[in-house]
């Protein structure tokens, strides 16, 4: 692809070009024709992994002992998931409840659970 050039435009009236401008045409490409830069040299690192990746048949079987609970039991057991097996398996369990309230609760549980305990060993100062 040719690059555009582009005429310039005259200078106001009153006015003198810049130190170092020649006055000749400015040449215009767009930033996806440059060349993208040289990847490092050696194999590919991928990031290491901090947490277990929790498997779609883990958060069905965690879903399905939701379903028959009454909404206070599930937020029980959800909180109680969060802290023990994994905040990432309750939450995809909650989400598939479709239910925006619980996940509410949930958030706001799981935040003064959190706040409580941080206290409790001296990490967080309460206020």
């Amino acid at each position: 692809m040719s690059e555009e050039v582009l005429p310039r435009p005259p200078l106001p009236e009153g006015t003198e070009p810049l130190p170092g401008d020649t006055g000749a045409p400015e040449q215009q490409s767009s930033s996806f024709e440059q060349p993208a830069p040289a990847a490092p040299a050696g194999p590919p690192v991928s990031p290491p992994q901090t947490t277990p990746v929790i498997s779609d048949e883990e958060v069905s079987r965690l879903h399905e002992q939701l379903v028959p609970m009454e909404h206070q039991q599930r937020l029980e057991e959800l909180t109680r998931v969060s802290f023990e097996e994994g905040l990432e398996k309750a939450v995809r369990a909650a989400k598939k409840l479709a239910d925006p309230f619980l996940i509410d609760e949930l958030h706001d549980r799981l935040a003064n659970e959190l706040k409580s305990r941080l206290i409790a060993e001296g990490k967080l100062e309460e206020l």
